[in-house]
């Protein structure tokens, strides 16, 4: 869809078990160690992935060496144990039934912000609170268990003359 309305972007994706069927072209990688040069992408959006994984704070590393600009990054958080169940619950149903692993490793607020800190991103810019799911689903499965996080890299200062 964004390709679709911005014919100047051009969309690659990566993933530890490419599917055949996709609307981007996608390359398999190792989960944890990106096969591309630093600064290789104007920007990595990455949806979903990083509680999939025992090494987010690796894997986030490797994410922002590739990136020049910008990450943005939509995943999940838990900070309590009915939210850990209600994302285990919601990984089940929409992960298990394609293959995709489920090691239910959802971090808290306080352990993402030590995420991004230990990358040197102490205050990236937040939205929460978004609706994801139509009522009565809203209700239980949207709320306080998503968010979407921006990384703005900085820019290398152009010299003036």
């Amino acid at each position: 869809m964004i390709m679709d309305r911005r014919s100047d972007v051009t969309i690659t994706g990566l993933d530890v078990s490419a599917r055949s069927a996709t609307s981007i072209p996608v390359s398999s990688f190792d989960g944890l160690h990106i096969p591309m040069e630093a600064d290789s992408f104007d920007g990595v959006l990455i949806v979903d992935v990083l509680h999939h994984t025992h090494h987010a704070r690796e894997l986030l590393s490797e994410i922002v060496r590739v990136a020049r600009r910008q990450v943005v990054i939509k995943d999940v958080v838990a900070d309590s144990w009915i939210e850990h169940k209600l994302l285990s619950f919601m990984d089940i149903v929409g992960n298990r039934p394609y293959g995709v692993p489920c090691p239910f490793t959802f971090l808290t607020r306080r352990e993402w912000s030590d995420v991004f800190a230990s990358l040197g991103y102490a205050s990236p810019r937040y939205v929460r609170d978004f609706r994801l799911y139509p009522r009565p689903f809203s209700w239980l499965f949207d709320g306080r268990l998503h968010f979407v996080a921006v990384l703005d890299k900085p820019h290398d200062c152009e010299p003036t003359e």
